[in-house]
């Protein structure tokens, strides 16, 4: 009879084990009930749930305390709402490198493109030092401008939110214009100082010229001016005075380019393909590069203040504490206790 018993008490619990199924094996059983198709990848899925819930010895939680999750980075233990402000500010931080970054790109690209277009066509040429030093730069201050950091306290500015606004494109087009018209003055007052027999074709190799030199110097500042003018700072990022090794890039390529006008190390000039300047084209590509310069800085603060970013209409409690709206009335259980 004990015998029996045992048989049958053993008999019970292979078939619970029998009827015990895991989560996995439930899952592909509701899928095929639901006439859906399991795939190989599904059943070693479910295979996988279903060891991993053997394993976890029934009711233990598959994680445990202290281990390690997808959201570990997303994760902060403080008290405050203080990681909410960071976030916040990296992410403007973000956004404001990225819009400046296509400004400066684009910018770039079109006098990068008149000069390969219009001004290849008139025989205006670089030399290898001149196109490398210049790409070297200009990598070098891509990488530079990424490493801003965001400010400490949250302004109550908001940054533009995307490149399609018409701060954006009145700041680019109006750049361009104060670019391109100084590449095409300077452009005619060297090519009528250079001999009829020293310009080149379109067709011909390099070779140092007036017209040449000058048209670098002058594609030199721009790329200067650019990177310099479009920086935004203040009140999103540190200032470009507080990014040190941009600042440091910017400040002796300028006294580079100054030394190199002006011819202060003979023989410097040759290195990169350039030809002494005459004194008059000098001054006059000095003080109209700071005139490009300050109109530029001066037509990017404004258009800021002018086109400032679209504030969101206030919804929810922040419109009862700014007084747009009245609170909803209270309850009548609420409003007695509240004369009680």
């Amino acid at each position: 009879g004990d015998k029996a018993v045992v048989a049958g008490g053993s008999g019970e619990v292979e078939s619970k084990k029998k009827k015990a199924k895991g989560k996995g094996e439930e899952m592909l059983d509701k899928m095929r009930a639901a006439g859906r198709p399991i795939t190989p990848q599904m059943e070693k899925m479910a295979k996988w749930m279903d060891q991993m819930e053997a394993e976890g010895a029934g009711d233990a939680p598959m994680l445990k305390p202290g281990d390690a999750s997808m959201a570990s980075p997303f994760t902060a233990k403080a008290t405050s709402v203080m990681p909410c402000t960071d976030i916040i500010k990296q992410g403007r931080s973000t956004l404001v490198t990225t819009v400046q970054m296509f400004k400066i790109l684009g910018l770039l690209c079109l006098s990068t493109a008149y000069s390969l277009s219009v001004m290849y066509l008139q025989g205006v040429k670089m030399s290898d030092a001149q196109a490398t030093l210049n790409g070297m730069l200009t990598a070098a201050l891509f990488f530079f401008i990424s490493q801003a950091k965001p400010m400490d306290q949250l302004s109550p500015v908001r940054p533009h939110p995307s490149i399609f606004s018409p701060y954006f494109f009145i700041s680019l087009l109006g750049q361009f214009a104060v670019h391109l018209g100084l590449l095409i003055y300077m452009y005619n007052l060297a090519l009528a100082e250079t001999p009829e027999g020293d310009r080149l074709k379109a067709d011909s190799e390099f070779k140092p010229n007036l017209v040449n030199s000058v048209t670098y110097m002058v594609e030199a500042l721009v790329q200067l001016s650019t990177f310099t003018v479009n920086y935004m700072g203040h009140p999103f990022n540190n200032s470009i005075s507080e990014n040190r090794v941009m600042f440091n890039v910017l400040k002796y390529m300028a006294i580079f380019l100054f030394v190199l006008l002006f011819d202060f190390i003979p023989g410097l000039g040759e290195l990169f393909g350039m030809v002494p300047i005459p004194q008059h084209i000098r001054i006059q590509l000095v003080l109209l590069g700071c005139g490009a310069f300050g109109f530029n800085y001066a037509l990017e603060n404004n258009l800021r203040l002018l086109f400032p970013a679209r504030v969101p209409p206030e919804k929810g409690y922040m419109s009862y504490v700014s007084g747009k709206e009245q609170p909803p009335p209270l309850s009548k259980p609420l409003a007695q206790k509240k004369r009680d």
